[in-house]
């Protein structure tokens, strides 16, 4: 697992419990991670005029939901012209219905080799 991948079930139990999910991590950190009202999820074309949001395998098979905690980040991680929506960190849920997803991946970075005309591949 990733260090910014975050289980969804324990994601919404601590929203729900207005609490800040915590992400084991070997970087220092100053406390608890806080984990946002809003999410920047990148976006992909699936068929004309529709979309969907970025779910990656992982090497253990887990599907992870792509989100970013900034537009700056996400733009930075993904490329400039990435599409993107702006959806309320409670609202995960109506992502996980339309797209099964084990783990959310907060801010995470993609090699060159899957960024192509500013956006992911």
């Amino acid at each position: 697992m990733h260090d910014d991948d975050l289980d969804y079930d324990k994601l919404m139990r601590d929203i729900s419990r207005h609490q800040a999910p915590v992400v084991a991590s070997t970087a220092p950190v100053a406390g608890p991670r806080i984990i946002p009202p809003v999410l920047y999820l990148p976006i992909r074309e699936v068929a004309e005029g529709q979309h969907a949001a970025e779910v990656r395998e992982l090497p253990d098979a887990r599907k992870a939901l792509i989100a970013y905690t900034a537009l700056d980040r996400l733009a930075e991680n993904c490329g400039p012209a990435q599409p993107w929506i702006l959806i309320q960190t409670d609202e995960l849920g109506s992502i996980k219905d339309e797209q099964p997803f084990d783990v959310v991946n907060f801010d995470p970075q993609f090699s060159e080799h899957l960024i192509r005309n500013g956006r992911l591949v």
